[in-house]
């Protein structure tokens, strides 16, 4: 699993925090798949929505952040990524 110690890259701008994201799930991801691949579906979805946001630059889209219920087919027929904001439990 990928260790915290990359923090460190974060914090000094070596590396993106979604650099560092994507890092972490795809560890957590191989991790799984040697432990528990019963779950494994579970972090196959974490995987391509935390990479498909960090490459959606690359790939010249823009990431669109929404809140609510908004259908993202509209979002993906713009030819962008979108990324929900997820509401805080309060």
């Amino acid at each position: 699993m990928a260790r915290l110690d990359n923090t460190e890259n974060v914090l000094t701008g070596k590396m993106s925090t979604m650099e560092y994201i994507c890092s972490l799930i795809e560890s957590k991801h191989a991790h799984v798949a040697e432990r528990n691949p019963d779950v494994l579906w579970t972090y196959d979805i974490q995987v391509a929505q935390w990479c498909q946001i960090r490459d959606a630059q690359a790939a010249g889209k823009k990431v669109v952040f929404f809140g609510g219920p908004v259908p993202t087919d509209i979002i993906y027929a713009f030819d962008c990524q979108p990324f929900p904001r997820r509401a805080s439990a309060a």
